[in-house]
């Protein structure tokens, strides 16, 4: 069951399609700046004593693409531990569905079991001499038992459709029209339960810190805001411009042109960009605070 959710489930497909595009924002990031095609064709008079030019132009960025690309880096980092923590906790939902469509399997077999014993013992008080005292309530009491049973089980068979179509939609596979079910028929004879030796509470913690997926995620959205604000505070650096290409004019005279640009950001400094990114950066710490913090009451609670 958790080997056809990790290879059908859509919602876990969708999540999957994630890592690509953030694959292709990582290419985005590192991209160069596409040089520009430039003429200046002179006509009329001024055209005999100077020159027209076609040439190209390009722009260069300074000290911008290598951190656009940590960046996205940072955020590729992050949609890959988002996805394993998604199948991680799809075995756990799976797991779960499952278990819970056996416990009620099992509350059936109990039920069924119940249902036998007070059908015998509505037998035998009906063997009874009805002279005896009590006769007839002890065979209403008899039977009224037996049919709260009945009512039982038909709950109990309502929960366990209910289970089985939970468990199904837990998988979340698309175009299967079957209706899976659970292959054992009940707990009952199944090895779920082993002895549990725990390690110590620092053991724990550790491997918690080391491989919870949620941690993982807010250390790289961590990294993704330093260098989103080391992208915003670099765009006061300015980009420089080089251009070069054919120089001619009408009396056949002919050669060559370069020249060069500078973008200085006056008018613009970038300081609500730069502002912004401190406060990112301020929020992802605060929430990886708060994640830590977390984990260490949740195993705390699970461990006492």
């Amino acid at each position: 069951a958790i080997n056809m959710a990790l290879e059908g489930n859509i919602e876990l497909q969708e999540q999957r399609k994630n890592l690509g595009i953030s694959k292709y924002t990582v290419e985005k990031a590192n991209a160069l700046k596409n040089p520009q095609f430039q003429s200046n064709v002179l006509m009329g008079p001024i055209a005999r004593g100077n020159s027209s030019q076609i040439g190209l132009m390009l722009p260069i960025e300074i000290n911008k693409r290598g951190e656009r690309k940590q960046a996205a880096l940072a955020q590729l980092d992050y949609t890959d531990n988002k996805i394993k923590d998604y199948e991680f906790k799809l075995k756990l939902r799976v797991r779960t569905a499952y278990f819970d469509l056996l416990v009620a399997k099992s509350e059936l077999r109990i039920l069924q079991e119940r249902k036998e014993l007070l059908e015998e013992l509505l037998e035998i008080t009906k063997q009874k001499h009805s002279s005896d005292t009590n006769y007839e309530i002890d065979v209403l009491q008899a039977d009224m038992r037996l049919k709260k049973i009945l009512v039982q089980i038909n709950r109990i068979k309502a929960n366990i459709r209910t289970a089985q179509y939970n468990f199904n939609k837990t998988l979340n596979l698309e175009n299967n029209p079957s209706l899976y079910d659970s292959k054992e028929d009940s707990v009952f004879g199944q090895e779920f339960f082993t002895k549990l030796e725990l390690p110590p509470y620092e053991d724990l913690e550790k491997v918690a810190f080391n491989n919870r997926y949620d941690i993982k995620m807010s250390e790289s959205k961590i990294k993704k805001a330093k260098r989103e604000l080391s992208v915003a505070t670099k765009q006061r650096i300015p980009d420089v411009y080089l251009a070069g290409g054919y120089a001619f004019a009408q009396d056949g005279t002919s050669g060559a042109y370069v020249g060069a640009g500078i973008d200085i950001p006056s008018l613009y400094l970038y300081t609500p960009e730069i502002e912004s990114a401190k406060l990112e950066l301020d929020k992802t710490q605060l929430e990886y605070n708060s994640i830590i913090n977390i984990t260490k009451n949740i195993i705390h609670t699970n461990y006492d």
